[in-house]
């Protein structure tokens, strides 16, 4: 099982000077949950979705995303327009205009309930990039799963960087660009930063007690969107700092050890995390402080 593999290397891996001094009381102290309700589908974009009907591609600063179909990561069909459409799974879209340029970014992190209905509908590992191949189980690694009821609206956690890729690309959307390159803008920063007017999504200094970090003391994640203090850098965007660490598309390679990037740190993290914050994991690699958020094209 991958969850097996990853809990035997774990420490091998991980490039967080952290990961050893936290990870007993991460798991001894994880509140996980999940959030919000799913996106109301029509028939037809359900269906689509069921059966991979629309083609979505991320282009990383390591290229490892490629161009990837949704539903269960399986076969083409016909696309879906650019835009922040309502009718996707997860959380909502909310446009972030930049200037020159605008993409859409899901109000919150990716949560429980959002991915527990994915995984019910059976993804095919086998239908994921070559840099992926190895990845044979979507379920969340470190602690129990299902999550309890109580923490359905909760950022999921415990996800490696090919399971949310996956999610993102099932849902119509793909991981949010971060990296220097020009086929990797800056997506998650500058809208964590209002485009670069501000280090932190609530303004210029830190607050303690704003977002979800050590601060708060609660050893685990709180419900999306439940701290009006964590909004910004745009409206109706939620947790960009603290909560659980976000994937993002940027990989130094494509192999399974090569190393990934997470932003805006996690409830963990004993430091002023701001809006820079990032750390790099093993792509294979499913820390129980470690969630993501999706993102797409606006236009």
């Amino acid at each position: 099982m991958k969850k097996d593999k990853i809990h035997a290397s774990r420490e091998r891996r991980l490039t967080s000077r952290s990961w050893t001094e936290r990870v007993s009381m991460a798991l001894a102290g994880l509140l996980l949950g999940s959030c919000g309700a799913r996106s109301a589908l029509d028939a037809a974009t359900t269906d689509q979705l069921a059966q991979g009907g629309h083609d979505v591609g991320s282009h990383g600063a390591g290229g490892t995303s490629g161009h990837g179909t949704a539903g269960h990561g399986g076969s083409g069909g016909a696309a879906l327009p650019p835009g922040c459409l309502a009718a996707l799974p997860g959380p909502k879209l909310v446009k972030v205009e930049l200037s020159g340029r605008s993409f859409c970014m899901d109000a919150t992190e990716v949560t429980n309930a959002d991915y527990t209905a994915w995984l019910e509908i059976g993804p095919d590992p086998a239908a994921q990039p070559p840099s992926c191949g190895w990845n044979e189980s979507f379920e969340p690694w470190g602690q129990a799963w299902p999550v309890p009821a109580d923490q359905m609206d909760h950022a999921v956690a415990g996800v490696d960087f090919c399971d949310a890729e996956a999610y993102c690309r099932f849902a119509g959307k793909r991981l949010c660009r971060a990296g220097s390159t020009a086929r990797a803008a800056e997506e998650w920063v500058a809208a964590c930063t209002r485009g670069g007017e501000q280090e932190f999504p609530y303004g210029d200094s830190f607050v303690p007690n704003a977002c979800n970090g050590t601060e708060l003391e609660l050893a685990g994640t709180v419900p999306v969107g439940s701290l009006s203090s964590c909004e910004g850098g745009y409206a109706d965007l939620f947790d960009l700092v603290g909560n659980v660490s976000e994937w993002v598309d940027d990989c130094a390679g494509t192999a399974r050890n090569d190393f990934c990037a997470t932003l805006g740190g996690g409830w963990w993290l004993e430091q002023e995390i701001s809006c820079r914050t990032r750390q790099t994991f093993a792509r294979e690699i499913g820390g129980v402080f470690m969630g993501f958020r999706c993102c797409r094209d606006a236009e």
